[in-house]
This record gives structure tokens, sequence and C-alpha cells, in this order.
């Protein structure tokens, strides 16, 4: 079973950190792989950056990514965009 979960997070600060510390939760629960795309729109006076993080499971192993999305859905920063299997 695959399993991917979008993570979005924008208007932080540090985008790295940010990066850093979701990599390091997931790789406590045993993911696969992950990757990183940045949307950037342009307002009237700035521009608004999103930074979409997409995390792979492919253990069958589903309280792994139980334990990661409770994690994740406290982090009052960031929002689950979408959680997906690509049969």
């Amino acid at each position: 079973m695959l399993c991917y979960i979008d993570i979005a997070f924008t208007g932080i600060s540090n985008f790295e950190f940010m990066k850093n510390y979701i990599k390091n939760i997931a790789k406590k629960y045993n993911y696969s792989h992950y990757y990183i795309s940045h949307e950037i729109r342009k307002g009237r006076r700035n521009l608004d950056i999103k930074c979409v993080m997409t995390v792979q499971f492919s253990n069958n192993n589903i309280e792994d990514i139980i334990n990661f999305l409770k994690i994740i859905k406290n982090i009052p920063e960031i929002y689950i965009n979408s959680i997906y299997n690509n049969r």
C-alpha cells in the first residue's frame, strides 16, 4: 500500500525549519519518500508563497501513518491538504 499525505504551510518565516521538522516526524514513523513544491502567487502588495510537502509511506503499518497524522494535525501553522493512495 502506498499512502501519500500532502501537507501545506504558508506565512511561516522559517520554511527550512518547518520542512526539517516535518521530515523528522515522518522519519520517526518510517516514511519512504518525500518531495516539496512551492506555489508562488503575486498579490497586490507582495508574493504569497505556499509550500506543499508530500510525504509517502509505503509500509503496511497503518499505525505509523495514523500516529504521524495525529502529530501533524496539532501543528497550528500547517494543514493537511490531502491523503490518497496512487492505485
